[in-house]
């Protein structure tokens, strides 16, 4: 009889920091246009694609992985975001005005202490996803 032992991994919002060629034009526009004229009115967690990448790896790779690991940096409301990004990049557009729609801005926490036991390193801040969003963006002319 063979013993599979099954790991799951929960994601918070990956922020992309690469965008394939269909919908390329739109990303173009709208990074340089604004886009909807507010902001969601949420509070999510957030991780960088290289820490999913590097998370899974270890996953499959460490013997002591079970069970559900929680792969998230920080949780922030898109308030903090959009604050952030105003100050670090005034040239771009950005919404003024956060939606009204109620109900996805609980404040909460992602218990990451699992899979930092492990031996996974610290996540990268919002911020470092967030530069490095915006630089891939630059580089591939989308804003």
């Amino acid at each position: 009889m063979y013993r599979v032992n099954i790991t799951t991994m929960i994601l918070s919002t990956i922020k992309i920091t690469t965008c394939c060629k269909r919908g390329a034009h739109d990303w173009k526009s709208k990074g340089k246009e604004g886009l909807r004229g507010e902001y969601p009115n949420t509070t999510v967690g957030f991780v960088h694609i290289d820490d999913v990448v590097a998370a899974h790896i270890l996953a499959m790779e460490e013997c002591k992985a079970s069970g559900r690991l929680v792969c998230s940096s920080s949780v922030a409301h898109w308030t903090q975001i959009i604050e952030m990004l105003k100050a670090k990049y005034p040239s771009y557009p950005f919404e003024n005005k956060c939606s009204s729609q109620e109900g996805d801005n609980c404040a909460h926490i992602m218990e990451t202490s699992k899979i930092q036991k492990l031996g996974f390193p610290a996540f990268k801040s919002v911020p470092e996803m967030f530069d490095d969003c915006i630089k891939s963006f630059q580089e591939k002319g989308f804003l």
